[in-house]
């Protein structure tokens, strides 16, 4: 009996090993899927948002890629009961809202630069509209 315990407890450790690779993997998988499509993040956000001065971490939400779907997808505005996005809803959304530039109080964003081309609002409109999905595989 002796001997079947180190060799039970070598089984058991080489089982659970295998095990904490998979569970580190699937959040790993879990957390990259919680990033905002690709065609926003480029096309919007980090054209547009993400930079030193603005929503690139100093000033709230954080539209940085790894950060922003987090930061904005069905949570409350700092400036309005609105949320920052709501999920389907692009006229209940508050950064929708700022980039067209209407129904909010404040300067349309992107504050001080030329208003975004009407093909991103409509990307940003439709991503919205869609449910506001997490990132494309």
């Amino acid at each position: 009996m002796k001997k079947q315990v180190p060799i039970l407890l070598v089984a058991l450790l080489t089982l659970f090993s295998g095990c904490a690779e998979h569970i580190i993997e699937s959040r790993e998988s879990a957390n990259e899927d919680k990033r905002v499509p690709d065609f926003i993040q480029v096309n919007v956000f980090d054209q547009s948002c993400n930079n030193t001065f603005c929503h690139g971490g100093g000033v709230t939400p954080d539209l940085r890629a790894d950060v922003a779907y987090d930061n904005i997808v069905g949570k409350s505005g700092t400036q309005s009961s609105l949320s920052f996005i709501d999920p389907g809803n692009p006229n209940n959304s508050y950064l929708y809202l700022k980039v067209l530039g209407t129904g909010i109080s404040g300067q349309r964003m992107p504050r001080g630069q030329p208003a975004l081309p009407q093909a991103r609002i409509d990307d940003l409109e439709t991503w919205i509209s869609d449910g506001a999905p997490a990132k494309d595989d």
